[in-house]
């Protein structure tokens, strides 16, 4: 059976994160409509990175999380890994109940894709004959991606940060 996310129905919204350098993670979700439920599916099939979101209600008067009703807190943390699918579905239990939110994701590499991501997309600085450094600014921080490709010539260098 094939949900309304992947049949592209009407109301459903589908997200990738390729502006983040991570096309294979692709989210659906849905407004809160007459059905009453509100639901947000994270689809990762990156192979090296993970998706990290945060959904923290500011309000929620009539609402509840339909996968943990005990709970009273309403937040959603999500930390969605290679190859994982993580669903969170909110229910509203009248119509006059509403919320208020604010929402926060990004995506973390593993070092694979830093790497490739660096040699690929980073600046380029020639530090000595034949000895390159890639350098990318990423979500987390920097990656400094050395290559040499002389025969006979090794860099020795002190980092300090």
């Amino acid at each position: 059976m094939t949900s309304a996310a992947h049949q592209g129905l009407n109301g459903v919204e589908k997200e990738t994160k390729e502006e983040s350098s991570a096309p294979e993670i692709v989210i659906y979700s849905n407004t809160l409509d007459d059905s009453g439920y509100f639901y947000k599916i994270v689809e990762n099939n990156e192979t090296d990175a993970t998706f990290n979101m945060k959904m923290q209600f500011t309000s929620s008067h009539g609402m509840f999380n339909v996968l943990n009703e005990a709970s009273e807190n309403l937040d959603i943390v999500l930390n969605v890994g290679p190859g994982e699918l993580e669903v969170n579905i909110l229910r509203r239990s009248n119509r006059g109940s509403g919320y208020g939110n604010t929402y926060i994701d990004g995506v973390m590499f593993g070092c694979k894709d830093l790497i490739k991501m660096a040699l690929a997309e980073g600046k380029v600085t020639e530090r000595a004959p034949g000895i390159k450094i890639h350098q990318l600014k990423h979500s987390s921080g920097i990656i400094k991606v050395y290559k040499n490709t002389s025969d006979s010539k090794t860099l020795k260098e002190t980092l300090t940060l």
